[in-house]
């Protein structure tokens, strides 16, 4: 757990969307359940890829799709996740 919360530190840097997702799981992990994550990137950076990952990790059937349209989308599975596009805001 401390090596992943070093990695993410110093940085890491995923080659595939594949990659971006198994990070997300790792991290989900160690989240408690009214943690809080702001996702910044350029558009096609991966956060809604990232957040794929965390809905995969929390058993969400749901597909993931980027919220920019609608500004927020509220997933549940083993815990509710709220993904929400502040672009606009």
């Amino acid at each position: 757990m401390i090596d992943l919360l070093e990695q993410l530190r110093s940085g890491i840097r995923s080659q595939t969307a594949n990659e971006t997702e198994a990070l997300a799981g790792r991290v989900a992990a160690l989240l408690p359940p009214d943690a809080v994550l702001a996702l910044h990137g350029d558009l096609g950076a991966g956060k809604t890829t990232f957040v794929r990952g965390l809905a995969r990790a929390w058993d969400i059937q749901e597909a993931v799709t980027s919220p920019t349209y609608n500004l927020y989308t509220i997933y549940q599975g083993s815990r509710q996740l709220i993904h929400l596009d502040a672009y606009r805001l």
